[in-house]
């Protein structure tokens, strides 16, 4: 294993944090994974493709604007 490639994989998102994304976006009646990809682009301020781009801390990020904003409701 080379060391970047080793960080690559020990930061990705966990299965945990992409369930417990799914489960607050689907609250906030985001279901379509378009809305998804928007909103999680506007949250972290880069575009993505996919959910496996992001890094455990962006993930925590969106997590926590989602919870955020479902307070809000």
């Amino acid at each position: 294993d080379t060391p970047d490639l080793k960080d690559k994989v020990e930061n990705q998102i966990t299965p945990a944090q992409s369930k417990k994304m799914i489960i607050l976006f689907n609250k906030l009646g985001l279901v379509k994974r378009e809305e998804r990809l928007a909103k999680t682009s506007l949250i972290i301020d880069r575009e993505i493709q996919t959910s496996k781009e992001l890094t455990k801390e962006e993930v925590s990020i969106i997590i926590e604007e989602l919870e955020n904003e479902l307070k809000k409701d």
